[in-house]
């Protein structure tokens, strides 16, 4: 009987040992910044980082992007975690035939120098054309091999290139309302830049106003808001014009 328990209590331990290493938690890979800002044709760099983890050997990362629009200038670079390692092998193969849409960056040391995160993996310098957010993504999970020969599980966060300033679209639906201190506008506050993507900033509102009545005169601005409403209370003519703005920040 005492025989029995003993093999019950190795068997509940090998299970939860096994159910532990099943659900451990992946390495996180990521890009940095994981937000860049280009105007057309400019140049911006991307570091890889992985964050904490065991003694590690070697990875192979994957990254996608649209070519037509975000070209790799230069070959990547070890980072700072692996560079100068005694039997390093750094690798990257620019969208071959055979993987037309994705950049891979790898990394093997042959030998005992290993590595241990947190810190870069590489970085890699890209040229941006056109205006858009253009991602940087991984179409699938990084793959790692640790000091032993296992293969523990990561993942990796992309980064994202917000090309061109983003240019609010004209605010939309103004009305006018007669109060006692003078003159109310409201109008639908805009959250859209000129090519439908969102502001990263709430606008600044520029108020303009004409005079038509008794005297003809031109718009000129007579006020600004961050808010999509605005008192009036300096006119003094008898009809006027109202024009809103809306300008990024």
């Amino acid at each position: 009987m005492a025989y029995i328990i003993v093999m019950t209590k190795t068997l509940a331990l090998l299970l939860l040992l096994t159910t532990r290493v099943a659900f451990a938690q992946p390495y996180q890979l990521f890009l940095t910044p994981d937000s860049l800002f280009s105007n057309g044709g400019d140049t911006v760099t991307v570091s890889c980082m992985i964050g904490p983890s065991e003694l590690l050997r070697g990875y192979t990362v994957y990254l996608a992007y649209d070519t037509n629009h975000v070209d790799l200038i230069a070959p990547p670079t070890a980072g700072t975690l692996i560079a100068g390692r005694v039997g390093l092998q750094f690798n990257f193969f620019d969208h071959i035939p055979i993987q037309p849409n994705r950049l891979e960056v790898s990394a093997t040391v042959f030998g005992t120098d290993f590595w241990a995160g947190p810190g870069e993996l590489f970085q890699a310098r890209f040229r941006v054309t056109g205006c858009n957010d253009w991602g940087i993504y991984p179409p699938f999970n990084p793959f790692l091999v640790s000091a032993t020969g296992s293969l523990p599980p990561s993942t990796l966060t992309g980064a994202t290139v917000l090309a061109c300033e983003r240019v609010p679209q004209a605010p939309d639906s103004l009305t006018i309302v007669w109060v006692p201190n003078g003159v109310a506008l409201r109008w639908k506050p805009v959250m859209l830049d000129t090519l439908g993507r969102g502001l990263l900033i709430p606008p600044l509102y520029e108020v303009w106003r004409s005079e038509v009545m008794p005297t003809d005169l031109p718009f000129a601005v007579i006020g600004s808001t961050p808010l999509p409403t605005f008192t009036d209370s300096t006119s003094s003519g008898d009809e006027h014009l109202y024009h809103v703005r809306a300008q990024g920040q």
